[in-house]
């Protein structure tokens, strides 16, 4: 699938936002976003120390997902900076092919501004046109409202909620969330 075009977002920031495809020389810009967004958020799997040092390994991990057709690394830059990121990753095997797995994020700094929804919007975009994917998931912890409410406004539904499957701190757990979006009608052949 053709990769798209940059998306230049004007009035949502101070600086004027570019939403463009994610490319290897992005490893440390994208490394530095996930420590930060892992230093600001507790809803993050991985904890600050735990976000890999070294951009040699995420590079490679661009370049591939570049080349894949059935992925969509998507950032948001602001004055050079990567200020948000959506990974969308497509399902391997035939028989869930048609799956595709997202992930967003978003700087403490330019949350609320609809860069998120923006990132999201044209994940599903390219996901309605892919010739595969039909279903877009994700998670959310079960008490990160503004997650919650933007993925609603997208027409994600909650699928399930697993109990106590993120560690907040050592005594505070959190449900997450299993959601899901049709972007293809599709038929279900037993309920």
């Amino acid at each position: 699938m053709a990769l798209l075009e940059p998306i230049t977002l004007s009035g949502v920031a101070p600086e004027p936002v570019t939403l463009r495809p994610g490319r290897p020389d992005d490893a440390p810009g994208i490394l530095d976003l996930r420590r930060a967004v892992a230093t600001e958020c507790p809803y993050m799997v991985a904890e600050p120390g735990e976000i890999a040092a070294s951009p040699r390994g995420l590079c490679r991990k661009l370049a591939a997902w570049e080349a894949d057709a059935a992925t969509l690394c998507l950032v948001a830059c602001a004055q050079d900076r990567i200020v948000g990121l959506s990974l969308l990753r497509g399902a391997r095997r035939r028989r869930v092919a048609h799956n595709a797995t997202l992930t967003l994020m978003v700087s403490l700094s330019h949350r609320g501004l609809g860069i998120g929804g923006a990132l999201l919007d044209a994940s599903l975009a390219w996901a309605s046109a892919h010739p595969t994917i039909a279903i877009v998931t994700l998670t959310a912890a079960s008490d990160n409202r503004s997650a919650i409410g933007l993925y609603r406004t997208r027409g994600f539904e909650i699928e399930g909620t697993r109990r106590a499957r993120l560690r907040l701190s050592r005594t505070r757990f959190a449900d997450v969330h299993l959601m899901a979006r049709l972007v293809k009608t599709i038929s279900v052949a037993c309920q």
